[in-house]
């Protein structure tokens, strides 16, 4: 616009003498003068728009009261309706034009009441385009607090507002949503009333708590108390007060403010639900451990009487052929990346003239193509499948349509980008890959080739496995429903006691499974990752420690000692006795190596060092397949290198390529395993997905925390006990095993998870106490897992006879 005073006067005139009845020449310089003032205020990164200085525009404005005042231009135009329901009040409103505001208003009260004795005022401020937006609505909706300001006194001097009217209430719900703190304060001194919407029945503490703004609950919190509110109203559509609300959403600081000020810990959703199970259900463990279980819960009710309806996949079709499984944005909830970082999705990006919707067009060489409306979600939802014939020019397609609401999709693409499924190390190191598989592709506009953003997507390829059987999956899994304890780390063995022994799984650089719980083999006076040694290597660092300690030891008053006696029924050599608080010299030998590694230094001890708690030697998965008695059921963890343990270790993100690790564990079980009842088990996502491409004849569980806290893995798909439960629905798991906790917090959760058709284990220190397995077999736990030592190994085995 080159703001002309003459050129604009003589188009404005020009315009209405050919009888053009639209304002669409008036609009557009509107909103063109919106668009100038945004760009010259928002310099600055933290800096939000508040629409033009009431002096900026005093040209224009000066311009149209000569026009109008001469009579060249008619009031009516500031009172016609565009396609869109809106009026140039409208678009002064949205784009913070207050110069333009405060005239139109100023040429309205002059004019006569409409037919259903409405001021011309009112009736221009509340009148509601096609999407139900009136001016005073978008001026709130973008904040502009200064035009808002002038509305609402214009509206009291028609003896429209009054304190706690409906109206006021409408605008705090709209302020509060778009946490415009200026507007919400302004709003809130006129009426301080938190009153539930007629509608959804949500007050503005909803969606403060919705929001997480602390402040914004603060301010309410006060006035309620001024006018007796209730803190407990439930909103319309599934009974949630502000304090489940807070609750299931993770805003710990509402949550202890909503406490502090009275709200009800009893009250249930309409699904039976009470605050405590929405967090703990979600891995918000921090604030459920700050609410109470309510008493006398139906067992059945709530969680007790729900599942869930995720569906599966249903991806692989065809045992011989590869499969890409990719998720849009990043798997690992601490990546500071955006999922689509366009240009046309940006919240500056605006039109006036049409509404604009976008999609995504996916595909690989030659197979069927994916479409996804965006936004999406990135928290591994919805992941897509597409079988790959040729691995070596393997690449996904990425096209991005525009939408109209007047000619629908438009026929080419506006962008498109290709992203190579290649592995970068396999050139320079075989049977090795990155441990991060967030990917970025550049997508560029189709006509001009310029650069328009980015999208970013997770993915693994899923190869055959030649020994792969299409038998159904073991019976085992659906017909246990008692209590089966599961050893971990079990020093000893008696057929009486263990029905499973829990063993963790890792491959070494030559690809020989070994039997190591953690990710660095500390024992070597290194943190290097198992993955990076061979199995010699492995076995001639436990052949040096081989005469450090031929017992089992137990840290004791800050000792490592040994027991008064051994273990029964133990597979171990008979040592002799010793003092209990002896030390060993072999031990400070050993712990001297260990001294500077990571484990050591976060706990002062290595707890899985051979030669303190660990007698049993170094043995591989074939060993153990081969030498225990065939009755002992295993179930094997797959210790995939996860991408904080590396992190922690302070090592390159690297580790075996997956599909090799999955497949030479699998080839030692196909080979070794028969006969013998084998369940196999990863907290790592993707080697789930793996093993049910690969090993579907076995029970496969998905193991996390649930949010268990301290948190160190960020992987989204075991966050929480809900997105556990849709991970293992989704790709037909057999079951999960979380962390005790929050079982123990909320035990109707278990029968959420068996509704869901899902077998349900716990692992954790906390069943190893008496008191707490009472929960969950009444409840009817499938498995516990438990760390044992002597004297709990004594304890549990009494339980469970």
């Amino acid at each position: 616009m080159s703001r002309s005073k003459e050129c604009f006067k003589l188009l404005v005139i020009d315009t209405e003498k050919k009888g053009l009845s639209s304002p669409d020449y008036l609009n557009r310089f509107i909103v063109s003068l919106g668009h100038r003032a945004m760009s010259t205020q928002c310099d600055f990164k933290d800096q939000k728009p508040r629409g033009v200085t009431p002096k900026s525009d005093a040209d224009f404005c000066a311009v149209m009261f000569d026009l109008f005042h001469s009579g060249q231009i008619e009031d009516g135009i500031l009172r016609s309706i565009d396609y869109r329901g809106r009026s140039p009040l409208h678009y002064a409103a949205a784009y913070g034009v207050y110069d333009v505001c405060k005239f139109i208003l100023d040429r309205l009260v002059r004019a006569t009441n409409a037919p259903n004795g409405m001021s011309p005022v009112e009736e221009a401020l509340l009148w509601k385009d096609v999407e139900g937006n009136t001016p005073l609505q978008l001026a709130v909706v973008h904040g502009h607090a200064t035009i808002t300001e002038t509305f609402l006194v214009a509206l009291n001097s028609n003896g429209r507002m009054g304190q706690g009217d409906h109206l006021l209430q409408e605008l705090l719900f709209i302020a509060v949503k778009y946490q415009h703190d200026d507007i919400v304060r302004l709003i809130f001194s006129a009426s301080p009333f938190v009153k539930p919407h007629p509608r959804s029945g949500e007050t503005p503490l909803h969606v403060a708590a919705q929001i997480g703004r602390e402040d914004y609950v603060k301010l309410m919190l006060e006035n309620m108390t001024s006018f007796e509110a209730s803190i407990d109203v439930a909103e319309t559509l599934r009974g949630w007060t502000p304090l489940t609300t807070a609750s299931a959403l993770g805003h710990v600081e509402i949550v202890e403010l909503l406490l502090q000020a009275g709200a009800s810990q009893a009250v249930l959703d309409h699904r039976g639900w009470t605050a405590k199970e929405h967090a703990t259900f979600r891995g918000h463990f921090s604030i459920a451990k700050l609410l109470e279980t309510p008493q006398a819960l139906d067992p059945l009710g709530g969680p007790g009487g729900a599942k869930s309806g995720t569906v599966a996949v249903n991806a692989f079709q065809s045992a011989q052929e590869a499969y890409v499984i990719m998720n849009l944005g990043a798997m690992q909830s601490n990546k500071q990346t955006t999922t689509t970082a366009l240009n046309c999705l940006s919240s500056d990006f605006d039109s006036m003239t049409r509404q604009e919707s976008f999609s995504l067009v996916i595909s690989t060489v030659n197979e069927g193509a994916r479409i996804l409306q965006l936004p999406v979600l990135d928290d591994g939802s919805s992941p897509l499948v597409f079988p790959i014939k040729n691995l070596s020019d393997a690449r996904m397609d990425f096209k991005l349509y525009q939408h109209t609401n007047m000619a629908g999709r438009i026929r080419d693409p506006i962008g498109y980008g290709t992203a190579l499924l290649e592995n970068t190390l396999s050139s320079c190191m075989p049977n090795r890959e990155l441990l991060t598989r967030t990917h970025s592709v550049s997508i560029l506009s189709n006509k001009t080739a310029e650069f328009m953003g980015t999208l970013s997507f997770t993915y693994v390829i899923a190869n055959p496995f030649v020994g792969i059987s299409n038998a159904p999956m073991h019976p085992f899994q659906k017909e246990s429903r008692s209590v089966q304890l599961v050893g971990h780390r079990v020093m000893s063995f008696s057929k009486n006691t263990w029905i499973f022994i829990r063993r963790d799984a890792q491959v070494t650089k030559d690809l020989v499974p070994v039997i190591y719980h953690d990710f660095s083999l500390s024992e070597s006076g290194t943190d290097v990752p198992i993955h990076d040694v061979n199995l010699k290597q492995v076995g001639s660092c436990f052949t040096a420690l081989a005469s450090v300690r031929s017992q089992p030891q137990f840290l004791y008053a800050g000792k490592y000692v040994l027991p008064d006696k051994p273990a029964e029924n133990s597979f171990q050599r008979k040592s002799r006795s010793r003092s209990l608080t002896r030390e060993d010299s072999g031990v400070a030998e050993a712990n001297a190596r260990l001294q500077h590694t990571v484990d050591f230094i976060s706990k002062g001890f290595k707890p899985n060092s051979r030669g303190t708690f660990i007698q049993s030697p170094f043995a591989t998965l074939e060993d153990l397949l081969v030498k225990l008695p065939k009755d002992l059921g295993f179930v094997i963890e797959l210790k995939y290198p996860r991408l904080h343990e590396a992190a922690d270790a302070g090592v390159a993100p690297v580790a075996i390529e997956v599909n090799a690790f999955v497949d030479a564990i699998l080839d030692r079980v196909y080979r070794f395993g028969q006969g013998r009842t084998i369940v196999f088990g990863s907290f790592t996502p993707e080697i789930c997905i793996l093993l049910s491409r690969k090993a579907r004849e076995y029970p496969i569980m998905f193991i996390t925390n649930a949010g268990k806290l301290p948190i160190s893995d960020r992987e989204k798909r075991g966050a929480s006990l809900q997105v556990a439960v849709q991970f293992a629905k989704q790709w037909e798991l057999t079951g999960i095993v979380l962390a005790a906790d929050a079982l123990l917090l909320c035990p109707r959760l278990i029968k959420y998870v068996q509704n869901s058709g899902l077998l349900c284990a716990s692992y954790g220190l906390v069943n190893n106490i008496p008191e707490n397995a009472k929960v969950p077999h009444l409840n009817g736990m499938w498995e516990k897992w438990v760390s044992t030592s002597y004297k709990e190994k004594i304890v549990l085995t009494g339980n469970k006879g």
